[in-house]
């Protein structure tokens, strides 16, 4: 714990967040997660972990991800939004009225519009498609229209808000499964940061991720890495690492069977 409360400090993870120069890292390595760490200029947890949830498909295409990334942008430079409405703005203070986590469905449908906890559940639920009883789910779609309008609320802001939970709850995450993965990004930009030749080395080795494994080559040269081609003095079934040479593995010679190699 010691440990994770350092890398939130570290000055060069910071900076990796901020350009963006992920590649490899838990999480955070694809183009779309890339783009964004760089339009946030994300230095610090708690942005990544809402990061980590605003990429999800529901966030991104509804325009509540350009929304976010506008008013975060608008608070950091001592400015102010308006949002659709003051109660919603209350209700996700941290992420500047913008719903982010699965709990804010929930949230927004008991608080704004004054559904029980239970119906509120059965909107997430019925959102994500794992909810079997369309019946039930219309059902409550009709009693927070009614709802809303007993309260008083516009016309147009019952919409939009109705327009964020069904564009947005079938996709998000659980705060608490963005906060953890956003732990692990952490531990694999503590590596990239401070041992970027081992780390994708690793990563090369784990065939997974994001990319083709020729990317991650590259992405090792780009950090000083040298590439050598396989041989069969210096190499092993699977790539390694000496100072700063990496010898490519027999595991990348098309055909070569692991017995052989």
């Amino acid at each position: 714990a010691n440990r994770f409360s350092d890398f939130k400090k570290d000055d060069k993870i910071k900076e990796l967040l901020r350009r963006g120069k992920t590649m490899g890292c838990f999480y955070v390595e694809s183009p779309a997660m890339r783009m964004l760490l760089q339009k946030l200029r994300c230095e610090d947890y708690l942005t990544l972990v809402a990061a980590s949830s605003i990429i999800r498909p529901g966030v991104a295409s509804s325009g509540m991800m350009r929304t976010y990334i506008e008013r975060f942008h608008a608070v950091r430079n001592g400015g102010g939004y308006s949002p659709i409405h003051p109660k919603m703005d209350e209700l996700m203070k941290e992420t500047y009225g913008v719903m982010v986590y699965q709990e804010d469905v929930i949230k927004v449908a008991h608080h704004f519009a004054g559904l029980t906890l239970t119906e509120a559940d059965v909107l997430r639920r019925g959102m994500s498609g794992k909810y079997r009883s369309r019946e039930e789910f219309e059902r409550i779609k009709a009693r927070y229209f009614d709802e809303c309008r007993k309260r008083g609320y516009d016309e147009h802001v019952i919409d939009r808000v109705w327009f964020e939970i069904e564009s947005f709850a079938g996709y998000s995450f659980a705060k608490g499964h963005s906060a953890s993965y956003a732990v692990e990004s952490y531990q694999s930009l503590f590596l990239k940061t401070h041992y970027p030749l081992e780390f994708m080395t690793g990563v090369i080795n784990n065939f997974g991720g994001y990319y083709q494994t020729e990317f991650y080559f590259h992405e090792a040269r780009m950090n000083g890495g040298k590439i050598e081609a396989p041989c069969v003095n210096r190499s092993s079934h699977l790539t390694s690492i000496s100072g700063n040479i990496l010898n490519m593995g027999f595991i990348h010679l098309k055909g070569l069977e692991t017995q052989l190699a």
